[in-house]
């Protein structure tokens, strides 16, 4: 069964992540320092905003949990969704963490501390996972069945508590990742055709509603 989560797209992102982290010990933190995050008039460089996200931790704990979430999510994701959604879903996890990101600690309404990490992009896994096999279950510390589309909402949960607890570009990358792959699987499962469809059939049942009293009506021939 594991066996199924070792594709090749699995495979080669475990591997290029943990060669990039094993790059980023040796150097003593100058990958974090020219291709992670950094604040204006810090250092910061355009490339960062794509960078920042292809490194991994700093800490060996961040950057454990970061593979199993590659493990377990990425090629289980990929056969729900096709190689060609996913690519579009992490697109749009990737420029709305970016923009919104940019706009808030721009306006100074969040501090920014430099960042590195794909966190946001593994929560974004997981939020799909939910959403796209909802009727899954998850086994939660391998005993207590959870269903998947509660660790969809709860993952939302647990990032916006985050953010409430400790505002920083940190905590909001994962609401914003969050909100992101929420609106991207609303739109690819037909939400907007469905509240089109709804709006179409409350107003044709507004337009033929029966109403009562008819019986004490005059009717004229």
């Amino acid at each position: 069964m594991l066996q199924q989560n070792l594709t090749p797209l699995s495979r080669n992102l475990l591997i290029g992540s943990f060669l990039i982290y094993m790059a980023q010990l040796a150097t003593g933190g100058l990958l974090e320092h020219y291709l992670g995050w950094q604040s204006f008039g810090s250092g910061f460089q355009p490339w960062q905003l794509v960078t920042a996200f292809l490194l991994t931790g700093p800490d060996p704990r961040t950057a454990f949990f970061g593979w199993l979430a590659i493990f377990f999510f990425v090629a289980t994701v990929d056969r729900a969704l096709g190689r060609r959604k996913l690519a579009f879903a992490m697109l749009a996890v990737w420029v709305g963490t970016v923009a919104s990101t940019l706009v808030l600690t721009a306006s100074g309404l969040l501090p920014f501390a430099p960042y590195v990490g794909y966190e946001p992009f593994m929560l974004a896994l997981v939020t799909l996972f939910g959403f796209y096999m909802g009727s899954s279950q998850i086994r939660l510390w391998f005993v207590l069945p959870v269903p998947a589309v509660a660790f969809a909402w709860g993952s939302g949960l647990y990032a916006l508590l985050w953010l409430v607890y400790a505002p920083s570009n940190f905590t909001w990358m994962d609401v914003a990742a969050w909100i992101s792959v929420t609106i991207y699987q609303f739109v690819d499962q037909g939400g907007f055709r469905r509240m089109k469809v709804q709006r179409q059939r409350a107003k044709v049942e507004r337009r033929f509603a029966v109403h009562e009293g008819g019986r004490g009506q005059n009717w004229d021939n």
